[in-house]
């Protein structure tokens, strides 16, 4: 009965703990260390260094509460909808795998433009999240602003940095926020080029319109919509059978063209395959051997 007690009044004090987080009313004092991390640092197959951030259990216990404030909003839901299906959508990502896969089996003078960005997450403006959330989503204003409105503590082993940029590695809402300051540009892409297919996974679009469209879209992203913030990656990539590639050589594309019936042409969007029955295959291959590597008995 003791244990039954305590087991109670912990929970209780968790509860409360998580809504005064939520509404931002811990001491201000401590936004930096509660909402900090601590950084890990893997080596790549390649050499570079991936930093990992990991921060405190609460803080993302906190957030996973309000992500079910998210999940309920179905005037959030219509503000990203059709468009970003990252946040909160039922089988956003399957619904996003069968749009893409319905439209390019049909895609004749059309082509499909995938784009990523580099580190975006780190690289999200704080200010246009604080704002976008004061607008859409008022009910997570205090928390966001208590735990990104000012900086945080990032700790090594020797040393401590300043996180003053971006969403924390793991936070729960890092996905709504990400989507909140790209929305804008998302439906303006809509409303001036009225692509076939402007489907988003988060920071990782892709497009299907004419050729000459999917150039202006992409000059849009890079030029007016989001430069200040983001970067592209160098792994953008366009796919159509039959396409032109000079219409392109300008552009830092990866141009899969099938226009003499490739049997290896194919392309990997939201990490499914699409193309030629051998890129799917070959894709299925890869993926099932990294599933052994990593399931394989260790030789040490």
């Amino acid at each position: 009965m003791k244990e039954k007690t305590l087991s109670i009044t912990f929970l209780r004090s968790l509860l409360n703990f998580c809504n005064n987080f939520l509404d931002g009313k811990l001491p201000k004092e401590s936004a930096e260390h509660i909402c900090g991390a601590q950084l890990t640092a893997l080596r790549k197959p390649k050499g570079s260094i991936r930093p990992i951030a990991c921060g405190i259990v609460y803080r993302r216990l906190a957030a996973r509460l309000g992500m079910q404030f998210v999940k309920d909003d179905e005037e959030l839901h219509d503000y990203l909808e059709p468009h970003q299906i990252s946040v909160g959508t039922t089988g956003g990502l399957e619904a996003g795998i069968h749009a893409i896969r319905h439209t390019i089996s049909s895609l004749g003078k059309y082509a499909l433009l995938s784009v990523d960005f580099t580190n975006a997450f780190n690289r999200c403006s704080r200010q246009a999240f604080l704002d976008a959330c004061q607008i859409h989503t008022p009910y997570l204003a205090r928390y966001i602003h208590y735990a990104y409105g000012s900086p945080t503590l990032l700790h090594t082993k020797h040393m401590s940095l300043l996180s003053q940029e971006g969403t924390q590695q793991g936070d729960p809402l890092g996905m709504l926020l990400f989507s909140l300051v790209a929305q804008p540009i998302v439906l303006n892409i809509q409303a001036q080029f009225r692509p076939i297919l402007n489907v988003w996974m988060a920071d990782d679009g892709n497009f299907v319109a004419p050729i000459e469209d999917i150039l202006r879209i992409y000059e849009y992203i890079k030029n007016e919509g989001l430069p200040m913030v983001f970067t592209f990656k160098n792994q953008n990539e366009v796919w159509r059978p039959k396409m032109t590639p000079s219409l392109l050589e300008e552009f830092d594309f990866n141009v899969v063209n099938d226009e003499k019936g490739d049997p290896a042409a194919g392309i990997t969007l939201f990490g499914a395959a699409f193309g030629s029955p051998n890129y799917i295959r070959a894709h299925f291959k890869k993926f099932s051997t990294k599933v052994q590597d990593i399931l394989a008995p260790s030789k040490n």
